[in-house]
């Protein structure tokens, strides 16, 4: 983390200067992987409600192994 942000602007198009910009990159980093890490954290947990509540609420017909999904069966006696 000790990459430094550089920016280069021209000062004017008729002169051949140049203004360059160097900042630390380093302040900011903890900031930002913090925020990342959050964001994960906040899709796992919703991946995660997703396969529970989903797990606990699916058909037993379409779990049943062998299922074709056709309902129309006839019984016979």
């Amino acid at each position: 983390m000790n990459s430094p942000f550089v920016r280069e602007t021209a000062i004017s198009p008729g002169l051949p200067w140049t203004a360059i910009i160097e900042a630390s990159i380093k302040p900011n980093a903890h900031s930002i992987q913090s925020l990342y890490v959050r964001n994960l954290a906040i899709i796992l947990a919703i991946a995660v409600l997703a396969l529970i509540f989903f797990g606990t609420h699916q058909s037993p017909v379409s779990s049943s192994p062998g299922s074709t999904g056709n309902h129309d069966h006839q019984f016979t006696q």
